[in-house]
């Protein structure tokens, strides 16, 4: 006999909520891309009209190419502007973190340009939405992290 708990199944909302998407994204890739899917690892049942979609948590894993875990991990970007350009990102996993590899990216270019570390800017936020926290130099040289990807 097969034990349906072992399989990892969830309906298609609660699958995409738990991946953090919105509810109808199964919903809406195996209406678009079916050929996407792990075979036998999501069916429709019920209502012709309006089935529910039953998915297999391998077949989550299939798709988006990330465990539950991963999916739901805090995902933080440090990155590095000369004028408007992108000259370095690191992707770390939490706000502390961001913040720690930010400072040390400063600390270096201070070194470099002979800026003593009392007269680094503090870390402010950037912008009016207080998503990008950072510390912009003369010259066009900015610094900062923001909760992404």
């Amino acid at each position: 006999m097969v034990d349906l708990t072992e399989l990892g199944l969830m309906t298609g909302a609660e699958a995409s909520e738990r991946w953090g998407f919105n509810a109808s994204y199964i919903k809406q890739m195996w209406a678009k891309y079916p050929n996407k899917f792990l075979k036998g690892s999501i069916v429709t049942i019920g209502n012709v009209n309006k089935p529910t979609i039953v998915i297999s948590r391998q077949g989550m894993e299939y798709l988006t190419k990330k465990t539950e875990q991963e999916a739901n991990a805090e995902c933080w970007k440090v990155i590095v502007l000369k004028d408007s350009n992108i000259v370095n990102e690191l992707v770390v996993h939490s706000e502390k973190e961001a913040h720690i590899r930010m400072m040390r990216l400063v600390r270096e270019y201070a070194e470099g340009v002979g800026i003593t570390s009392k007269n680094i800017p503090k870390s402010k936020y950037l912008d009016a939405a207080k998503k990008n926290r950072g510390i912009k130099f003369d010259y066009g040289l900015t610094f900062y992290y923001k909760k992404d990807c």
